[in-house]
This record gives C-alpha cells, structure tokens and sequence, in this order.
C-alpha cells in the first residue's frame, strides 16, 4: 500500500478472498493502515457472519472503526446454496441494513447467465 498510494490513480483497496472475514484481524489491520493512508477500502464477502442483525452490527460496527468505506456483498445462484447454511438471504437484508445505519456505501455483486447458458457450462 505504501509504493500503490504514489500512483495518483489508485485510491481503493479492496479485501477480496475467498471469504477475507475468515482473517479477521489481519483484515481489520490493513483496513485500517488502508484508512490511515487515504484509501477507499471496500470488503468483497458473502456476508456468512450477518445471520442477526446484532451479529452485523457487530462485525460491521467493528469495520467500520477500522475505516471500511464499502461493502460489496457476492450474492447470487453461486453464493446462494453456500449462504443458506448461515441464514440465506436474510444475511444480505441485515448487512445491508446495518451497512447504511452506519454510512457504509453497500453493492451487491452477481453473476448474470445469458439465455442459454448455465452456471455449469451446459446448455439447458
């Protein structure tokens, strides 16, 4: 991050993984140093941690401390049977609420399959 912030076009960092939650204090550090150096920081996760919404306000009040900016939730035919084993759709709505209660910019990001195709590869 410090030889990327003298290039004046980069200014976001983004947390993507896997699942970058599952590092927690590491994350939680370098969207801090991120923070601190001027970045946007933005977090790439399936929101596995936001089945109450005491639990998002949680881990969303603790990123938000550290300098989060912004919250792009994966959601989609990929995520979703992975998701349903930690509250399904209802951790999106309760991320996204706390998000916005706590002036996180909020995306959510899917997949789109054009006519034809399917997550497989195969044709219907």
């Amino acid at each position: 991050m410090d030889q990327a912030y003298i290039i004046p076009s980069l200014r976001v960092v983004v947390f993507t993984g896997g699942e970058p939650t599952l590092h927690w204090d590491t994350l939680c550090q370098a969207i801090a140093y991120a923070t601190e150096k001027g970045f946007v920081t933005r977090l790439v996760t399936n929101v596995w941690w936001a089945d109450t919404i005491t639990k998002a306000e949680r881990i969303l009040g603790d990123l938000c401390r550290s300098g989060l900016s912004e919250l792009n939730i994966s959601y989609d035919d990929f995520h979703a049977p992975y998701l349903s084993h930690y509250g399904g759709e209802q951790n999106v709505i309760n991320a996204v609420r706390v998000a916005l209660r706590l002036g996180i910019t909020v995306l959510i990001g899917a997949v789109v399959y054009l006519r034809g195709e399917s997550p497989d590869g195969v044709p219907p």
